[in-house]
């Protein structure tokens, strides 16, 4: 029982991770759609936009992870031979690749 708790904890937190990244990624959007459609006055204005412009699109490429996880593992505790669970085992979820 108390596993199932510590997963949906773990679950939760989980979604509110990839929530924060769909946020991210839909303010960099944001500041590259206006920067696209920004009044351009002057030189000045033509830089700064330039320079909004590559700061939107590098967020946008760093956040763009595209098939790699966020997640891929958790931590479990191992009961020793009394049944405590002081001591913590990692497991490895990443499939091998062939060669």
């Amino acid at each position: 029982m108390a596993h199932e708790r510590e997963i949906k904890e773990e679950q939760l937190f989980l979604d509110l991770a990839l929530s924060a990244l769909d946020h991210m990624r839909d303010e960099a959007r944001s500041l590259r759609d206006s920067a696209a459609v920004a009044n351009m006055r002057g030189a000045g204005d033509l830089v700064e936009r330039d320079v909004v412009m590559g700061t939107a699109l590098h967020r946008l490429d760093q956040l763009a992870i595209g098939d790699q996880p966020l997640f891929f593992g958790r931590i479990d505790y191992a009961p020793d031979e009394s049944g405590r669970t002081d001591e913590y085992t990692s497991a490895d979820w990443r499939s091998r690749t062939k060669n």
